[in-house]
């Protein structure tokens, strides 16, 4: 049962609060009196969507909030959700901020909106136009008539988490195994390959081994004696003064670089 009911900077609501009884409450009110305000804030805290167009102008946040009398579903779904139990009342809170941000409280402590839905069921029911009663939602259906006919559904619901947990190990081992086999599959295919190439190795052609008197490539370096026996054999030969030493100078390093200039100390040689 609904014990009270607060909100706080809610729509045009600048402080507000609401005491209820046991037995019918009723509030009256012309038109615009706020009356359907209420009725939303109390929606919202059953986890109804919320707007920033609710938060009124010049706050900060718009906060509501309401006591109900505990059940013993409603315990049960705070301990799912590792909520402390409050005793025998169950305090909702939420905070709507200015800037599109919300913040929910269930007991003082965080919360999430989806547990705001959860004890909606068991705390209390909104009946607006054009909305489906509760009473068609055959799960709704089945608690009531539980709570009605007094059974206790906590060893069924035992059974059935029993039930669901060993379900999914056995979905868990049934996908192992078809993936062991898979890789099986795959080893095996990958081994006969392997045995198969060994089998039958690739044949290359022998590399023809190299004479002596193979020619030399065009680029490639003579080796230094070379280099020296020819120079020796240009030295003696009469050429001009601008031709190079010898054929095969043009394989040694450049050093007008380092001596631009030729210095007049070298010996100058003259053709015989």
């Amino acid at each position: 049962m609904l014990v009270e009911l607060r909100a706080e900077n809610y729509a045009v609501i600048d402080h507000a609060i609401a005491s209820f009884g046991p037995g019918l409450n009723l509030l009256t009110g012309e038109t615009g009196a706020g009356k359907s305000i209420l009725v939303d804030a109390l929606a919202l805290l059953m986890g109804g969507k919320s707007s920033v167009e609710v938060v009124r102008h010049g706050a900060d946040k718009a906060v509501v909030s309401c006591v109900f009398e505990s059940t013993h579903n409603a315990e049960t779904i705070l301990e799912e959700n590792g909520i402390d139990s409050g005793g025998s009342e169950v305090i909702l809170r939420r905070e709507i901020l200015s800037t599109g941000k919300g913040r929910v409280f269930v007991n003082n402590q965080p919360a999430t909106v989806a547990v705001l839905r959860q004890l909606a069921p068991e705390l209390a029911l909104v009946h607006a136009q054009s909305e489906s009663l509760s009473s068609f939602d055959q799960a709704q259906q089945r608690a009531l008539l539980d709570r009605f006919g007094g059974i206790d559904t906590g060893a069924v619901s035992a059974a059935h988490a029993l039930w669901k947990d060993a379900s999914v190990k056995l979905d868990e081992l049934l996908r192992g195994e078809q993936d062991r086999l898979r890789m099986v599959d795959l080893w095996s295919y990958q081994h006969k390959e392997l045995k198969l190439r060994a089998s039958n190795p690739p044949k290359t052609k022998p590399s023809k081994p190299k004479s002596a008197s193979s020619p030399t490539p065009k680029n490639s370096t003579p080796p230094p004696w070379e280099l020296l026996s020819n120079c020796m054999k240009a030295a003696h030969r009469p050429r001009p003064l601008s031709a190079p030493l010898c054929a095969t100078s043009r394989n040694w390093p450049d050093t007008t670089a380092v001596s631009p200039k030729p210095s007049s100390s070298l010996p100058r040689f003259a053709p015989r």
